[in-house]
């Protein structure tokens, strides 16, 4: 509960700070990934975003929901457009519009 309130008030300093003992008391795995890449947006630790979002769309789109999957989506998009991976960016769009595609 107290990094759900942390995250949707964005106070990622307290959030930086308290996290490694709330962490061990958060018990859904999805919950722990949005706090991480939260955090790592905020202090500009790219490479672990997108590795943290990878890990959080391929185990649990499910319990994110259409709405948050898609907004990771468009995070790891644009990082990897700041980066000039331009290619990358355009199979990350492709491959998130293949599966609704294919969802129907």
């Amino acid at each position: 509960m107290r990094i759900s309130n942390l995250i949707n008030k964005s106070d990622y300093f307290i959030l930086e700070r308290e996290y490694p003992v709330l962490k061990e008391a958060a018990e859904a795995e999805h919950l722990k990934l949005i706090s991480e890449i939260g955090l790592d947006i905020n202090f500009n630790r790219p490479d672990s975003v997108l590795l943290k979002i990878d890990k959080l769309l391929g185990n649990y789109q499910a319990e994110i929901g259409f709405e948050t999957s898609s907004s990771y989506v468009a995070i790891k998009t644009m990082i990897e457009g700041y980066r000039g991976n331009y290619a990358n960016a355009a199979d990350n769009i492709k491959s998130f519009i293949d599966q609704l595609t294919a969802l129907g």
